[in-house]
């Protein structure tokens, strides 16, 4: 696999890595962060590791674990998941019904970008 090194990222050719210096990638490909994770936990209860992993699966993004958990503590601070208590040692989160609401509006709007941008390429 050959990477490609940059300040602000490393990037393998067949995959994509998003950090947290990479804003204006993810705002591109619409992969915020905060949103895989929601989309994660929308599903069911994770730890951060299984959630990467999932994100990793159904997005085909690879979020480096500064970005992680950057983006679970914006999303804890903002009360759209908590964390579920264990008796492992790795700390699963859910999501809560706020963040089953932020979750759903944000995909709506995404929604109607791709309808949009759709109808549009058949018309040009």
């Amino acid at each position: 696999m050959v990477l490609l090194n940059s300040s602000s990222c490393v990037k393998a050719l067949d995959t994509v890595v998003i950090t947290h210096y990479d804003i204006t990638y993810s705002v591109i490909t619409m992969s915020d962060p905060t949103l895989l994770v929601l989309a994660s936990l929308a599903e069911g209860d994770k730890h951060g590791y299984a959630m990467m992993l999932d994100i990793e699966t159904f997005a085909g993004v690879k979020l480096g674990p500064g970005t992680l958990y950057g983006a679970i503590t914006r999303l804890e601070q903002q009360g759209w998941i908590r964390p579920v208590s264990s008796t492992d040692r790795r700390r699963p989160y859910t999501i809560t019904p706020a963040g089953r609401g932020h979750l759903q509006t944000q995909l709506a709007g995404l929604q109607q970008v791709v309808k949009t941008g759709l109808s549009r390429l058949k018309h040009a």
